[in-house]
Formats: C-alpha cells, sequence, structure tokens
C-alpha cells in the first residue's frame, strides 16, 4: 500500500512539475511578444521617473575590459560576403567604433570626426547607453550611425542561451529608442558573429529585423600589452591595402587612446587612398567573417580564463 501511495505522489509531482514549465514558457514567450510590439509601433518603452532611461536591468552593467583581447590578424579573417573587390567598384571605408558610450573617448572621437567631416558607425552597450544618454543623443544628432551592441558585452550572460541573448538584444534596443526615438536595425557581436554558437541567435537577430556586421581591418588596440598610436596607424593601413570595402574596429573606452591619438592619421590615410567614408545602416550589405571561436560556458563553473584566451575578444 505505501508504494501505492508513492506512486500516486511522483505522478501528481510530475504533473505539477510540467504544468509550471508550460506556464513559464507561455508567459515568457507573451511578455516578448509585447516588447516586440512595442518596438514594431514605435511606442515608448517604460521609462524611469527622471524620463530618459528604462528600468535597470537584473544583470547590472557587467562590461569588463578584463574580457578584452588581442583580435586575430586580418589573415585569419575571410568575409562571407565580397568585400567589393572588383574593379568597377568604388572604394569605401566604414570607420566603426565599439563599446561606448564613454564620458572620457566618446567626445574626443566625435570631435576628432566633425574636425575631418567624416561619419563613421557607433556599435554601443546597453548598459553604458543607460549611463550616459546625453552622449547617444550627441552621436545620433551628429549625423552619426548607431548599432547595437547587446546590454552588457558579458559573453557569460549573453550567449549562455537563446532567452538571454534576445533579452540582452531587444532590452538594448529598447534603450535606444526611448533616447532618439528609433530602434537600431544593425547589430555586431561582441567578440563577433562567430561567438554566436547557436544558430537561434541568428534566428532571433532576422526576427527582430537586424543586419549583423563583423569587421575585416582591426586597429587591434585592445591588446592586453598596450599599443601606441604608430600601431594602429599601421595595423589599419596595412590590412587595408588591397581591400576596396574596408570596415575598420576601433574601440570607445578611456583605455582606448591610441585609437584615438591615431584617428586624424587614419582618416587623412584613407582620403589620400581615395576611400569615401559612409556608415553602415540597414541598406548596407552585410559582411560576416567566419573564424573560429570557442562555445561559450553553459555554466558558471567553467574556468573563465580558458575561455578568455579562447575567444575572439575584445569587441
Amino acid at each position: 500500500m505505501p508504494n501505492k501511495y508513492l506512486t500516486i505522489l511522483t505522478a501528481i509531482l510530475f504533473i505539477f512539475l510540467l504544468f509550471s514549465v508550460f506556464i513559464y514558457s507561455s508567459t515568457y514567450n507573451t511578455y516578448t511578444q509585447n516588447r516586440l510590439a512595442k518596438l514594431h509601433n514605435h511606442e515608448t518603452p517604460n521609462a524611469n521617473s527622471a524620463g530618459d532611461t528604462v528600468t535597470q536591468s537584473v544583470y547590472g552593467e557587467i562590461y569588463n575590459d578584463n574580457l578584452e583581447i588581442n583580435t586575430s590578424p586580418q589573415s585569419l579573417i575571410k568575409p562571407i560576403y565580397p568585400d567589393a573587390s572588383d574593379k568597377n567598384s568604388s572604394k569605401e571605408v566604414y570607420i566603426t567604433i565599439d563599446d561606448g558610450p564613454d564620458p572620457y573617448s566618446t567626445p574626443k572621437y566625435l570631435k576628432i570626426l566633425k574636425e575631418n567631416e567624416v561619419k563613421a558607425t557607433f556599435f554601443m552597450i546597453g548598459s553604458r547607453i543607460e549611463r550616459y544618454p546625453e552622449l547617444v543623443k550627441q552621436i545620433d544628432s551628429e549625423g552619426h550611425s548607431i548599432g547595437n551592441h547587446s546590454y552588457s558585452h558579458n559573453y557569460y550572460i549573453l550567449y549562455k542561451n537563446t532567452e538571454n541573448f534576445k533579452d540582452e538584444v531587444l532590452k538594448s534596443s529598447e534603450i535606444i529608442f526611448s533616447i532618439i526615438g528609433r530602434s537600431p536595425k544593425i547589430f555586431r557581436a561582441p567578440g563577433g558573429s562567430p561567438n554566436m554558437h547557436n544558430v537561434e541567435f541568428d534566428n532571433i537577430l532576422s526576427e527582430l529585423g537586424y543586419s549583423v556586421f563583423d569587421w575585416n581591418v582591426s586597429a587591434a588596440d585592445t591588446d592586453p600589452a598596450g599599443i601606441t598610436k604608430n600601431q594602429v596607424v599601421y595595423n589599419i593601413e596595412h590590412e587595408s591595402k588591397g581591400i576596396k570595402r574596408v570596415i575598420v574596429l576601433m574601440h570607445d573606452n578611456s583605455k582606448r587612446k591610441a585609437s584615438i591619438e591615431a584617428l586624424p592619421e587614419v582618416i587623412k590615410w584613407f582620403k589620400k587612398k581615395g576611400y569615401q567614408f559612409n556608415v553602415l545602416d540597414e541598406n548596407t550589405t552585410p559582411m560576416r567573417i567566419k573564424r573560429k571561436a570557442s562555445s561559450p560556458p553553459q555554466n558558471t563553473t567553467v574556468n573563465k580564463s580558458v575561455y578568455q584566451e579562447n575567444s575572439l575578444g575584445g569587441n
């Protein structure tokens, strides 16, 4: 008789567990669809009492410069899409600046770009956008393009599962919308798109209407050993030779002073070589790179230092 009762109790607990999973899944899907509807219908997300940003994420700001490592050399990058290298195409360059906004470096980048009459593309992190909304407004008002670079830039949260990934993309999009009145349609994956190890990540971005952009020329300004202005200039000029469609990767924070110092010389070099400066948007042909990337950790017990060494990092 006791065994009979135990069997019945086990069955009841199992049914309750299934019911709980169903309710959670339904609730999350409804929540996600509501967020999508707000973006598609251009409704302003809920703001805080100051009226300038949405509610702080439970993740908080987890951006960590220590996760960044030097980008692999350009010889390892193989664009999936053509780089417009045919003889009849014009030469064009896209200056892209990741990881901002930053109260030290962003104003300096903007000043240089304005002085040289060049527009750039800023792939920004949602948690930093919340802290510096006025810089986002300035970037937008001066005619630069704005892209989504996730909310936290934390690989171990962002790439852990599709639920986290979608939440970060949506949250960052909502924050940008609350500041400039529209959502971006271009996305750069932290670490580059090879880190999007799950095909569902691409499906999510497609569902949200995003074009994905990597790069084919890097300033390599995240080298832990440090880098000089002259090294940044050399890296960009050397990697750009023979390429007619150049997407340059630089970084936007106070530790990247070499890139800020190098930018005027880099702009001068591209102009001398006959390049036209453009910004990335939803009408630009995407560029993705094929490069082996480590799978992000599936739990918090993974040795993060090992993953750091093997990840693309730094963007």
